[in-house]
C-alpha cells in the first residue's frame, strides 16, 4: 500500500514539472543571407554631370559703336544645376580672346559686324554657348561741314583700322585726329576758312555715325553732316 502511494506522487510531480512554466524558449539566432555563389553587388552609379545653364548676355552700348574708340561692355549670367565652379571664354571674332571672367570689356579697331561668342564649361565636360552680333562702324566718307558763316564745304575723311582720322575740306584746308571712347572726336585743322580758323577742336558723334558736333560759340562751332 505504501509502495503505490509513492509511485503516484511522483508521476504527479513530474506531470507538474513539464506543465508549469511560462518561460520562453531562446529563439535561433537569424544570420543574415548571403550572395549565392558567383554573383557580384555593385554601387549606385552617381548621378551624371549636367552642362551649364541658359546664357544670358548683356551688351552695352547697343547700335553701332566707333571703331577704334567705343569699349563695349560684355556680361554673362548663367547659373550650373549641379554647383561647379565655371569658366568663361570669350571670342571677340577680330583674333582677339580673353577668358576666365563672366564680364568684360573689348574695343574693335576695324569697322564691320562681329559674331561675339561666349563659351562657358564646368570642368567635368558640360558646356554651354551664346553669340551676339556687333555692329562697329567708322567716320571714313564724305561730310557736309556747316559753320555760323553758312559756308558750302565738304569733307573727305579717312578712318582706317584704329584711333586715327585724318581728310581734307573741299576749300583746301587739311586735318588729322582721332577717335576717343566712347564717341568723341577731335580734329586739327593746319589752315582756315571763312570761319572756322586752324586748331584743333572736339566734338561728338551721334549713336548712328552720322553727325559730329563741336560745339562753341561762333565760329568755334560747328558740324559735320553725312
Amino acid at each position: 500500500m505504501r509502495l503505490r502511494t509513492l509511485t503516484l506522487i511522483v508521476v504527479s510531480a513530474g506531470f507538474l514539472a513539464s506543465c508549469d512554466s511560462d518561460t520562453p524558449t531562446a529563439s535561433e539566432p537569424t544570420t543574415p543571407s548571403s550572395p549565392a555563389p558567383g554573383t557580384t553587388t555593385s554601387p549606385s552609379a552617381p548621378a551624371a554631370n549636367r552642362a551649364p545653364g541658359t546664357i544670358i548676355l548683356d551688351v552695352a552700348p547697343r547700335g553701332a559703336v566707333l571703331a577704334g574708340a567705343t569699349s563695349v561692355t560684355f556680361g554673362a549670367r548663367v547659373t550650373d544645376p549641379d554647383g561647379d565652379s565655371l569658366t568663361y571664354a570669350w571670342d571677340f571674332g577680330d583674333d582677339t580672346f580673353t577668358s576666365s571672367n563672366p564680364g568684360v570689356a573689348h574695343t574693335f579697331n576695324r569697322a564691320r559686324d562681329y559674331r561675339v561668342k561666349l563659351t562657358v564649361t564646368d570642368g567635368k565636360g558640360g558646356v554651354s554657348t551664346a553669340d551676339t552680333n556687333v555692329t562697329v562702324g567708322s567716320l571714313e566718307g564724305n561730310w557736309n561741314m556747316a559753320t555760323a558763316a553758312h559756308e558750302n564745304l565738304q569733307v573727305k575723311m579717312s578712318h582706317g583700322n584704329n584711333r586715327a582720322i585724318n581728310g581734307i575740306v573741299s576749300n583746301g584746308m587739311t586735318f588729322s585726329g582721332n577717335v576717343t571712347d566712347p564717341y568723341n572726336v577731335r580734329m586739327c585743322f593746319d589752315g582756315a576758312s571763312y570761319c572756322v580758323q586752324a586748331g584743333c577742336y572736339n566734338g561728338t558723334t551721334d549713336a548712328g555715325l552720322n553727325q559730329i558736333v563741336f560745339p562753341g560759340g561762333g565760329c568755334r562751332g560747328f558740324q559735320l553732316n553725312r
